[in-house]
C-alpha cells in the first residue's frame, strides 16, 4: 500500500488518477473512490463491490459490517487496484481497511490524504509506504504558469516579468493557486489589471499560511467572474463533493433555471457549453472525460474550491444542502434550491412542515430509502432530479406531479418507478425528460402532447405514436422499433426537423410481416433527417434483425451527420454506397463482413473521419490488414476487430498518420507463424496507445508467448512514448492443460520512453512504486498540476524468459549516464529516506561505470 501526503491543491489526486488510469487494466478488480468529509461508509462500500463486479443483489439492506466480509470475501483471491482519495479521519480507514486482503496476488492499494498522522497509521501492510508530495520548484512553477496564459511559441512581455516573479513567489509552488491565478490572468492583457491581481492576493504561500493563502487567491478568483459564471459555478453546491458531474446534464439544469443568457445565432445549448468551458478554462472545475474531438464530456470540482463554493452558496442563500436534520432550521422560508442526501442508516429523511415549499425552485434527492418529500406542494419547482435505490413506490410518489406546472427538467433513478403517471400531460413546460437510469419501458400515450419538449432520453420504450408532435425535439434516444409501431409513427420521425440526435433500436424480425412497410417509412423519415440537422445516429439491432435496408436505401446528403454508430450483430457484405458522401463524420462504428483494400480506401477518404470502431468477421481472403500510405489523414483513433483475429498487420509509411490509438485483435498461431513480422508501427510517429488482444484458441502456451514477444519487438523501433497493452483472450484454451482463468491475467504494459520499451513486472512492490516515480515526472511533462521534481528514473532490468527474445542488453534498462552524481546521491538518499532498499539497489546496479559499463 502507498499512501500519498500533502497540503491541499499540491495534485496527489492528479498523481493518483494517472497512475491508477495506467495500471488498472492489469488487475481483474479496480477502481477509484472518494471519501469526502461527511460521507456515507456504506455508500462507499456498495460503490466498491458494484465497481469491482460484484452483483448489486442484498447490498442494500446490509451494514457496514457485512458489506466489508462481502467485499473482503469477494477480492480474497482476485488481484486488485483499489484508490482511496481524500481520507480525512483515521476512524474511516480503520474500518474500511479490513475490506482489502493481503491476499499474496499482487494486489495494490494507493490513499490520499491531507494528514500525515492518518497516513502513517494507514500502512498496517507489510510493504507500506508514504509517499510526500513537495511543492514545485521554482523552474517547474514558471513553467506551469507561463503556460497557463502565453502560447507555447512567445515567452512572457519583458514588462510582465516582474510582476510574474511576485505573483509565483505568492503562490508558493502549490499547483491549484498558480493554476487558478494564471487561468485568471489570461483573461486579461492590461498590466494595471496584473498589478491589481498581484496586489490582491496576499502574502507569500508559506507552510503556516498556505490554506488561508489559497482561500484569499480562491475568493479573489470567484469574485473576478462575470455574475452569470457566478451562478453557474455556485449551483454545483447542489451535488455532492467528489461527485462526476455530466456537462449536459448540468446544462440542462442550467437552461432549466435560467441561468443562461440568449446570444444572437447561437443556442442555448451552445450558450451553456461556452460558460461550462469557460469555468474549466479559468480553473474553477477539472475536466474529467475528454471525447475524440476534444470535447469534454464531465467536470470534478478540486475540493478547496468546493469549498468555497459551499461557503458562497451558503452565504447567499443559494443552494440549501440537507446533510443532517438541523442544517436548514432558521431558513425555512427562504430555501430556493434544496439538495437531499441521505444515507442507509438515517431514518429522518423528510422535508419540516415548516419549509414554505412553494418557494423551492430546485429539488436534488439521493436517497437510500422510501421516506421522501411529498411533491404535492413544490408549486414552483423548475427542477426535479431523482436518484432513489430503495423501496420508492413510483406510481404512489409521482401521483401529484402534474401539480408542478412550472417544471422544465425531469430526471428519475430510481430503482423502483417503473411507469409515468398520466398527469405527467400537464407539465406544459418541460423541456428535459431523462429516464435512461429508470426501470420505465412504457410512456404515457399522451406523452406527445408536451409542446416544449426537448429532450427525450429513454432506454428500452417503445417509439411513441404521434411523435411528430413534439416539434421542439432536439434528442430522441435511445427508443425501439416493434412490429407493433404503426408506420405512422416512423413516418412522423421525418417531421421533427430540428431532431439532432437518434437512437434507436431496430427490434422488427425479417419474417414479420409488417417488416417491408416499416422499412420504407423508416427510410423515407431518415431521408427528411439527413437533408436537416441530424448530426448523431445510432441503430441497433437485435438477434434475427437484419439492418440490411441501410445498404442501399438512403439518399439523402447528411451533411451535418458526425457520428453513425451501428451497434447489432448484423454485418454489411460491403461498404453502404451513401456513406461516402459523409463529409462531416467524425466517428464511425460499423460491421462488414470482410475488409479488404477497397473497403479501407473508401473509408480512408471521408476527410474528417476521427475515430473509427470497425468490426469484420474476416480480413479479404484471410490476409492480414495492410494500412496504406493514402487516406485516413486525421484519424486519430482506430478498433479493428476481427472475429477470427488477424495474422498480422502492416503500416505503410504514411498510413494514418495522425494516429494516437490503436486497438487490434491478433490471433497467437497466425503471429507465430509470422514470427519475426514487422507492423510499421514506426511509421505512426504520433500512436501513444496500442492495445493488442492475443486470440490463443488452438495455440500452444509457447506460440502465445512467442506472439507476444514478436508483437514487443516489432514495435520497439517506434520513436515515442508509447504504452502498450496486451491480453489474451481464451487463455483457458492453450493447449498446455494449465489453462489459467482469463481474469488473473495480468495485461503486460510497456512504455517506450525507456529504450527498447523496457518491461515492467507489478509483481513486485518495487516496481508499482517506480511507476509511481515515472509519473511523476510524466504529470510535470505534461503541464498538469504538478508535483516535486525527481531525478531520471531508472528502470527495471529484463527478466528475461526461456524462448524469449529482447532487445540487446545495453538498451535494457533506462540510462543514467545523463545525471551528475549530486542528482544520483540526492534519489539514493530519498529512497533510502522512503524505505525503498530494494529499489535503491537497483540504482546502484544501474550506476554509470567508467568506460561506459555498468
Amino acid at each position: 500500500m502507498v499512501s500519498i501526503v500533502g497540503c491541499r491543491g499540491i495534485g496527489k489526486t492528479t498523481l493518483a488518477v494517472e497512475v491508477y488510469q495506467s495500471l488498472k487494466e492489469r488487475y481483474c478488480c479496480h477502481t477509484i473512490v472518494s471519501v469526502s468529509r461527511g460521507h456515507d461508509l456504506r455508500m462507499i462500500l456498495i460503490s466498491i463491490l458494484t465497481h469491482v463486479g460484484m452483483q448489486i443483489n442484498g447490498f442494500r439492506e446490509c451494514d457496514e459490517e457485512q458489506l466489508i466480509h462481502k467485499l473482503s470475501e469477494f477480492l480474497k483471491t482476485r488481484r486488485y487496484f483499489i484508490v482511496i482519495e481524500d481520507i480525512w479521519d483515521l476512524s474511516t480507514w480503520k474500518i474500511l481497511r479490513w475490506a482489502f486482503p493481503d491476499n499474496g496476488c499482487g494486489s495494490r492499494i494507493l490513499v490520499t490524504t491531507c494528514i500525515i498522522s492518518i497516513a502513517s497509521p494507514s500502512c498496517y501492510f507489510a510493504e507500506d509506504h508514504i509517499f510526500r508530495m513537495a511543492p514545485l520548484s521554482d523552474a517547474e512553477a514558471r513553467k506551469l504558469f507561463f503556460s497557463r496564459i502565453f502560447h507555447p511559441e512567445h515567452c512572457c512581455p519583458l514588462r510582465l516579468e516582474e510582476i510574474c516573479i511576485d505573483i509565483l513567489k505568492k503562490c508558493g509552488g502549490i499547483p491549484l493557486a498558480i493554476i487558478t491565478i494564471a487561468s485568471l490572468l489570461a483573461t486579461k492583457s492590461d498590466e494595471n489589471e496584473w498589478r491589481r491581481v498581484r496586489d490582491a492576493i496576499g502574502t507569500i504561500l508559506d507552510k503556516s499560511a498556505t490554506l488561508n493563502g489559497m482561500k484569499q487567491i480562491l475568493n479573489f478568483a470567484y469574485f473576478d467572474l462575470p455574475f452569470h459564471l457566478r451562478t453557474c459555478l455556485l449551483y454545483l453546491a447542489v451535488f455532492r463533493e467528489g461527485y462526476v458531474i455530466d456537462k449536459e446534464r448540468l446544462i440542462r439544469r442550467w437552461m432549466a433555471e435560467g441561468f443562461i443568457i440568449e446570444e444572437h445565432g447561437k443556442s442555448l445549448e451552445e450558450v451553456g457549453e461556452y460558460y461550462f468551458n469557460e469555468l474549466i478554462n479559468r480553473g474553477l472545475i477539472q475536466s474529467v472525460c475528454i471525447r475524440y474531438d476534444g470535447r469534454i464530456e464531465a467536470c470534478q470540482v478540486q475540493n478547496m474550491i468546493w469549498d468555497l463554493i459551499l461557503s458562497k452558496s451558503a452565504e447567499e442563500n443559494f443552494v440549501t444542502r440537507y446533510d443532517d436534520p438541523g442544517s436548514i432550521f432558521g431558513l425555512q422560508d427562504r430555501i430556493r434550491r434544496l439538495s437531499l442526501y441521505c444515507d442507509h442508516d438515517r431514518k429522518d429523511i423528510f422535508v419540516p412542515s415548516a419549509i414554505t415549499a412553494s418557494h423551492i425552485r430546485s429539488l436534488t434527492v439521493c436517497v437510500t430509502d422510501k421516506e421522501m418529500p411529498t411533491l404535492a406542494n413544490f408549486r414552483a419547482l423548475r427542477v426535479l432530479d431523482l436518484e432513489s435505490s430503495g423501496e420508492l413506490e413510483g406510481a404512489n410518489y409521482l401521483q401529484h406531479i402534474g401539480k408542478l406546472c412550472m417544471l422544465k427538467y425531469l430526471r428519475l433513478q430510481a430503482t423502483r418507478i417503473i411507469e409515468l403517471p398520466e398527469q405527467v400531460v400537464e407539465l406544459q413546460l418541460l423541456q428535459t425528460l431523462d429516464l435512461t437510469r429508470a426501470l420505465i419501458n412504457i410512456l404515457p400515450c399522451n406523452i406527445v402532447r408536451l409542446k416544449q419538449l426537448t429532450y427525450l432520453l429513454v432506454k428500452n420504450v417503445k417509439l411513441p405514436d404521434g411523435i411528430g408532435e413534439l416539434q421542439l425535439l432536439q434528442e430522441l434516444s435511445h427508443v425501439e422499433v416493434e412490429s407493433s409501431n404503426s408506420p405512422n409513427s416512423l413516418e412522423e420521425l421525418g417531421r421533427l426537423c430540428m431532431l439532432r440526435v437518434l437512437g434507436l433500436d431496430w427490434c422488427i424480425s425479417d419474417t414479420d410481416i409488417c417488416r417491408e412497410t416499416c422499412v420504407r417509412s423508416l427510410i423515407s423519415s431518415l431521408d427528411k433527417l439527413g437533408t436537416s440537422n441530424l448530426q448523431s445516429l445510432h441503430i441497433g439491432g437485435g438477434s434475427g434483425c437484419s439492418l440490411d435496408f441501410l445498404l442501399d436505401s438512403l439518399s439523402a446528403p447528411f451533411d451535418h451527420l458526425h457520428k453513425f454508430r451501428m451497434t447489432s450483430d448484423y454485418y454489411f457484405p460491403r461498404i453502404p454506397g451513401w456513406m461516402t458522401s459523409l463529409v462531416s463524420l467524425r466517428l464511425l462504428e460499423i460491421n462488414i463482413d470482410t475488409v479488404g483494400e477497397d473497403a479501407l480506401m473508401i473509408l480512408g477518404k471521408l476527410p474528417s473521419l476521427l475515430v473509427l470502431l470497425l468490426s469484420v468477421k474476416s480480413s479479404a481472403h484471410n490476409q492480414g490488414l495492410i494500412i496504406a500510405s493514402c487516406g485516413f489523414r486525421c484519424l486519430k483513433q482506430f478498433d479493428f476487430i476481427c472475429c477470427k483475429g488477424l495474422d498480422m498487420v502492416m503500416f505503410e509509411q504514411g498510413g494514418m498518420p495522425a494516429l494516437e490509438q490503436l486497438h487490434l485483435k491478433l490471433r497467437a498461431k497466425g503471429v507465430f507463424v509470422n514470427y519475426g513480422f514487422q507492423f510499421g508501427i514506426e511509421h505512426i510517429a504520433s500512436l501513444r496507445y496500442l492495445h493488442v488482444d492475443i486470440a490463443c484458441e488452438d495455440a500452444e502456451a509457447r506460440e502465445v508467448e512467442a506472439a507476444e514477444d514478436a508483437i514487443r519487438s516489432a514495435i520497439s523501433a517506434h520513436p515515442g512514448h508509447l504504452r502498450l497493452e496486451l491480453r489474451r483472450l481464451g487463455e483457458e484454451d492453450v493447449m498446455h492443460g494449465e489453462g489459467a482463468d482469463v481474469e488473473s491475467e495480468e495485461m503486460m504494459e510497456e512504455d517506450q520512453t525507456s529504450p527498447a520499451g523496457a518491461a515492467y513486472n507489478y509483481n513486485t512492490f518495487e516496481s508499482f512504486m517506480l511507476h509511481l516515480w515515472h509519473f511523476l515526472q510524466l504529470i510535470v511533462g505534461r503541464m498538469k498540476p504538478r508535483v516535486t521534481r525527481l531525478p531520471s528514473t531508472p528502470w527495471l532490468p529484463h527478466r528475461q524468459a526461456a524462448g524469449q527474445r529482447f532487445p540487446p542488453t545495453q538498451e535494457a534498462t533506462y540510462s543514467v549516464s545523463e545525471m551528475d552524481s549530486g542528482a544520483i546521491q540526492a534519489f539514493e538518499e530519498q529512497l533510502r529516506q522512503e524505505g525503498l532498499e530494494s529499489l535503491f539497489n537497483y540504482t546502484q546496479k544501474l550506476k554509470p561505470r567508467a568506460g561506459g559499463g555498468r
